[in-house]
């Protein structure tokens, strides 16, 4: 709220009514005022010295066009409070009623708008009353002060007796008052006041921080997310909001259509969350991958569905390793080859000596060698020498035919 001190709020004492000063040194009502001060007729005012002190201190007019403060009244010297000026809060208070009660007369529906109205048994007078043309009545109660709760509830019932409903207004530095939140005949909403902007603050709650369950009540989620009204020692959140855009009935301030649809927004997702926690959907599982050499051996099947098998037992490397040695080594004695004894296929792939060379062609046969680079044999005695790699063995022995009982494949 501004924390301003200046008095911008006159009475007419013609007209038993409020008077604000313009909000600029251009307004043509300056003129008007000033013949109504202390230069003038002297029918202007001051509201708080005739309220606390009963006395008729007309205001002088201060405006300066260009000049760094706003229109206000001023008490003439000698005049006023001992100080010059009255208490901070008393400034509030009187301007925010007849801030409220000039916005009030804007409002639809309204046929009648008083300051300092008597209820009809006399009992108690409303900061501002408002008549609205079906004959309901709405008073404003505008407090700069803390209530006890017995005392505020005394009140309260005061206006309930009169059929008149009442809405309370606070001073932005007082407590949340609860026990406005307690009423018998509905729960009322904790309003703030910044007369300076012609704005008001409607106070509304944060989430509990209390851990949810797996089963909360509906009022339980309600209060999961900000809400209104706000509960007893709730943290609260001013939501400020400019007089212009309120509405103004019978029951009261209207809340926002703005504010409304964000707290039911907030209202659905967390209860949209809740559902999810307790109906939890299953994660998706993925397929193991395989691995490179078992997919290497599964056969393509077709696209029509069949039923899962497990997968193949893991291959040893060794075991394929020699298998593919042999199939190798039976390939190259297909094409005519021959092998020394000691180099039969029978036997474990080598490991010292990684080659093997044909007896009558001296091709050289090794683990690297290919299917299709095997070539048939033919002897140095032919004309057509091959022309792939030769054993370096020129022993007569080396290219006689080989005993094929003595070199059993398997």
């Amino acid at each position: 709220m501004g924390s301003t001190q200046l008095l911008t709020v006159a009475l007419d004492v013609t007209q038993g009514t409020y008077v604000r000063a313009p909000d600029n040194s251009r307004d043509p009502r300056v003129p008007e005022l000033r013949s109504m001060g202390y230069s003038g007729d002297q029918t202007l005012v001051c509201a708080l010295c005739y309220a606390e002190k009963n006395e008729l201190v007309p205001l002088i007019v201060r405006s300066r066009l260009g000049g760094s403060r706003r229109p206000h009244f001023a008490h003439p010297a000698g005049s006023g409070p001992p100080s010059g000026r009255h208490s901070a809060e008393s400034v509030w208070h009187l301007t925010s009623k007849a801030v409220l009660a000039e916005w009030a007369g804007l409002q639809p529906g309204v046929i009648d708008v008083r300051n300092e109205a008597w209820l009809p048994n006399h009992q108690r007078r409303a900061d501002v009353r408002i008549v609205f043309d079906d004959g309901q009545q709405l008073a404003l109660e505008v407090q700069a002060s803390p209530l006890t709760d017995q005392e505020w509830l005394r009140r309260h019932n005061d206006y309930r007796g009169n059929g008149i409903t009442d809405l309370w207004i606070w001073h932005p530095d007082v407590p949340p008052h609860w026990a406005a939140l307690t009423a018998p005949d509905g729960a009322q909403q904790l309003w703030t006041m910044d007369p300076e902007h012609r704005s008001l603050s409607l106070m509304v709650a944060k989430p509990h921080t209390s851990t949810p369950s797996q089963a909360a009540p509906e009022n339980d989620v309600i209060h999961r997310v900000r809400h209104l009204p706000p509960c007893i020692e709730d943290e609260l959140v001013p939501h400020v909001l400019p007089l212009d855009e309120l509405d103004l009935t019978s029951h009261g301030i209207s809340n926002p259509v703005a504010l409304q649809r964000a707290l039911a927004l907030d209202l659905q997702h967390e209860r949209e969350r809740m559902a999810r926690m307790q109906h939890p959907q299953p994660k998706p599982t993925r397929p193991p991958t395989p691995s490179p050499m078992i997919a290497a051996s599964t056969p393509q099947t077709s696209s029509t569905p069949t039923q899962s098998v497990s997968p193949p037992p893991p291959v040893d490397s060794a075991a394929r390793s020699q298998s593919a040695w042999l199939r190798l080594q039976n390939a190259f004695m297909a094409a005519g080859h021959s092998f020394e004894y000691g180099d039969a296929p029978r036997l474990q792939l080598p490991r010292a000596r990684r080659t093997v060379p044909c007896l009558a062609c001296g091709l050289i046969l090794s683990p690297t060698t290919k299917l299709d680079d095997v070539s048939p044999c033919s002897p140095y005695e032919h004309s057509d020498r091959p022309t792939g790699p030769r054993s370096s063995r020129t022993s007569s022995s080396y290219y006689s035919d080989p005993d094929h009982d003595q070199l059993p494949l398997f």
